[in-house]
């Protein structure tokens, strides 16, 4: 909700709380909105999927390793 839109009773702590939250909105939409910023963050999103899935994998073989040599 817009700033200006709040409920005169909220506390201060919750206003600003409130303020935030919108910011991180407006932020949000403003990166979406531009072709090029979207295309950039759908590229780091691509590559930070990759790492996690290899990284995963990496974690399971060395399982699996460790465990064959122990067993």
């Amino acid at each position: 909700m817009h700033p200006d839109k709040l409920d005169e009773s909220l506390t201060q702590e919750d206003r600003d709380k409130a303020y935030e939250r919108f910011l991180a909105i407006d932020k949000a939409w403003k990166l979406l909105n531009n072709q090029e910023s979207r295309v950039n963050l759908d590229k780091q999103l691509k590559g930070r999927m990759f790492f996690d899935i290899f990284f995963s994998i990496f974690i399971i073989c060395k399982k699996i390793i460790t465990s064959s040599v122990q067993g």
